[in-house]
């Protein structure tokens, strides 16, 4: 049977468009203090270089200015068709880790021109990446710690691979010394002074659920998860020793540090500001609620500022001039809007 529209139906369709496309139906008008930036494709990493950003997206990278964060530009984007989960600078150059695309190497000496140089396939899936000595060192979920030799970028050469029980989700390089975020593995200490035969240091105790890590000296920092964040005493043989731990505000996610102060965004549940001047009496000195569907991930860090990667929402920027009272800060002259985007994008 074949069904026609009458044409007396067509009044009442019109009428029901303009409802549903009227300000009113589409709900209560965000605040002009929405502090996000909209992007068409979700942002999964934020790194800053200078007085730029450059967000890894599901198709991407992208470069933004933000000299001025209440009025983010966009610089240039580079599409790969493929996922950046975490972007490391250089000097001029970009690497950038790409799930299972691998790594991309991108020249960003020209930020308006960016060009890509080469790619290497690991056969795993990157999610984070670090530098040292003509080294790449590989966070590959599934397969653990992956440690390339680019001393030739167009000719890496594959060194040695350290296996994970669960799930290599992140890395942290100081020194010589690197933690790595293992899921309900944990947090592992290794000394990689030489890349080939790198020294299993520690595993840290109570990390398990590790998403994120970061290492400063003889203190280590650990975002676990529904079981918060984890403050660790690093000694000299890279023993770590737990000596305090902040509950999340949902479930923590990623970790940033900035001298004494550190951020620890929790997705939907927004952002942790903690003061760690003392280590073994951590003090949180603020929460950030985000608007609408945001859901903070991967935080950076500038003097004043923190930048958030909120996926399908963009990125935020927040004013941590005075940490106790963090505030959002607008992009100008850009409606705040989310776009899903589609299958395969």
């Amino acid at each position: 049977m074949r069904f026609t529209l009458r044409p007396r139906l067509f009044p009442t369709l019109a009428l029901l468009a303009a409802l549903l496309l009227s300000p009113a139906a589409a709900g209560k008008k965000k605040s002009k203090k929405s502090a996000v930036l909209p992007m068409p494709l979700a942002v999964h990493s934020i790194t800053l270089d200078g007085d730029r950003a450059l967000l890894g997206r599901s198709d991407g990278l992208l470069i933004v200015d933000v000299s001025d964060p209440a009025e983010p530009l966009e610089v240039s984007k580079l599409v790969l068709g493929a996922p950046v989960l975490d972007v490391l600078v250089d000097g001029t150059r970009a690497f950038l880790a790409a799930g299972s695309h691998g790594v991309y190497i991108v020249d960003v000496s020209d930020p308006a021109a960016p060009v890509p140089l080469h790619h290497f396939d690991s056969g795993g899936s990157i999610r984070g990446i670090e530098l040292f000595a003509d080294h790449a060192l590989l966070a590959d979920d599934d397969h653990g710690l992956r440690i390339v030799d680019i001393a030739d970028v167009a000719e890496p050469l594959p060194v040695t691979v350290i296996s994970t029980r669960f799930e290599m989700r992140a890395l942290h390089l100081d020194g010589t010394r690197l933690a790595t975020a293992e899921g309900e593995t944990g947090v592992r200490l290794f000394d990689v002074k030489d890349p080939a035969y790198p020294d299993r240091l520690s595993t840290a105790p109570d990390t398990e659920g590790a998403r994120d890590v970061v290492l400063s000296g003889d203190l280590l920092l650990a975002a676990c998860g529904r079981r918060g964040l984890r403050i660790h005493r690093v000694d000299r043989a890279g023993r770590a020793r737990e000596v305090a731990h902040v509950p999340p505000l949902r479930s923590a996610l990623n970790v940033a540090l900035l001298g004494a102060v550190a951020v620890v965004a929790n997705g939907s549940g927004g952002l942790q500001v903690i003061d760690i001047s003392r280590p073994e009496k951590p003090r949180v000195l603020s929460e950030v609620d985000l608007p609408g569907s945001a859901a903070a991930g991967h935080t950076v860090l500038r003097e004043g500022w923190a930048f958030s990667a909120l996926g399908v929402v963009g990125f935020s920027a927040v004013d941590l001039t005075q940490p106790d009272a963090p505030e959002l800060v607008q992009p100008r002259k850009r409606p705040f809007r989310v776009r899903f985007p589609r299958y395969g994008e």
